[in-house]
């Protein structure tokens, strides 16, 4: 949501801007960490809706920030101020709308403020992760060290994230293509075959008149089914964007085949690589805890990272915390967070935990694309085939009958 706002600055000016935010609590809480003092805040009216603003407004691709924070990480490691090297860095972005942002950070950075106090007004662009690490390496004067470990969280995020939608691309494109198949031979080419057994007066088989039937039903009912469609996609988005519905929906999907232990090692990858990325760059243990919880997807998850929080605050270990509910966290997690704990080295252990699960993922996904390939060929062959050997049989009980 953006917010208008006029506040006046410690001189007694006024000031006009617009800022990001969830509510107008966080934008009064940036107003006050500014040391303005706020006068109105509204919020921005726009020409079109929410919805359809949404569509037309261009989406900052992930890599456009990743190529941004390797430049601007080489930058401040060449010994260049943070606004010159905005300046620089943008350049490389040439017509991404990740540009005009870095615009507008370079000139709140000219008026005073801090590099991740002005990322924090963009935060529909930059993550709480990303602030927060920017925010440790400015208050600790490592923010050379910080970006760079950042630039490599990224990367390595983005490569994940890509080899897991490549794997599953083309069982789901081969399953649409069957499913598509299916449907023109019963809808187009099985009809057919029935005008032609009307005019001969002989009586098709089983499998054609069941699939005839089946036909006939979809193109009459077609209609209704797609209301039907249509109100079930509703029904269930409308449920599951409910706090009870969607912790329904993520409850049972740790639980399905397979599936639940691929999303669990997803999780348990990103957990242990935001948690040992961000300890890495001295940002305070409790804080890492809850920055690592806003990036978990999974409900279950994120109140399991809730009660870690409580008990390291009670002056528990991480390890002995996974250990209590061992059917949510892997045990090379357990494993590899105990060892770092006892040796002062659980960030470097928990970003190799990280890589180990991503690649037990990628490996997994292999598996079910090979699997995926010919179990669909199978199956599509079997209705495809029932269907043509019933279509040959009938033929040849024509000719039989015509001789």
């Amino acid at each position: 949501m953006r917010y208008r706002y006029q506040a006046l600055d410690k001189k007694g000016d006024l000031i006009n801007g617009e800022l990001d935010a969830t509510d107008k609590a966080e934008v009064l809480s940036y107003l006050e960490t500014q040391g303005y003092t706020p006068l109105i805040i509204k919020k921005s009216k726009q020409i079109f809706s929410s919805f359809s603003f949404s569509l037309f407004k261009k989406k900052v691709p992930s890599r456009d920030i990743i190529i941004f924070t390797q430049s601007f990480s080489s930058l401040i490691k060449a010994g260049i101020s943070i606004d010159k090297a905005l300046n620089i860095a943008k350049e490389v972005l040439e017509s991404s709308p990740l540009r005009p942002i870095i615009e507008a950070v370079s000139e709140d950075i000219k008026s005073g403020n801090s590099l991740a106090n002005a990322l924090s007004r963009h935060k529909n662009v930059f993550s709480d992760l990303y602030i927060s690490m920017v925010k440790a390496g400015e208050t600790g004067g490592i923010l050379d060290t910080v970006l760079d470990g950042l630039s490599l969280y990224l990367e390595k995020s983005h490569e994940f994230k890509n080899n897991l939608i490549s794997s599953l691309i083309y069982p789901c494109l081969l399953f649409v293509v069957s499913i598509l198949s299916i449907f023109m031979l019963v809808i187009f080419v099985v009809p057919k075959f029935m005008n032609m057994f009307e005019t001969m007066n002989v009586s098709p088989p089983l499998p054609i008149l069941l699939t005839a039937f089946i036909g006939n039903f979809f193109k009459k009912f077609w209609l209704i089914f797609l209301i039907l469609i249509i109100i079930t996609i509703y029904l269930f988005k409308y449920y599951t964007k409910k706090p009870k519905g969607k912790l329904w929906i993520e409850e049972k999907s740790l639980t399905l085949p397979f599936i639940g232990q691929i999303i669990l090692k997803v999780e348990n990858a990103r957990f242990a690589r935001t948690l040992g990325i961000l300890l890495k760059n001295g940002v305070p243990i409790l804080n890492s805890i809850m920055i690592t919880k806003e990036i978990i997807i999974n409900q279950i998850l994120k109140k399991e990272i809730e009660l870690i929080y409580i008990g390291i605050r009670e002056g528990d270990k991480l390890a002995t915390l996974l250990s209590r509910h061992k059917k949510y966290w892997h045990a090379a997690l357990l494993s590899l967070a105990s060892i770092g704990e006892e040796t002062g080295t659980l960030p470097e252990m928990l970003s190799k935990c990280a890589d180990i699960l991503e690649r037990d993922v990628e490996e997994n996904l292999k598996k079910i694309v090979s699997l995926a390939e010919p179990m669909t060929i199978i199956i599509m062959g079997l209705i495809v085939g029932s269907l043509i050997i019933s279509m040959l049989t009938a033929i040849f009980s024509i000719n039989e009958t015509v001789f």
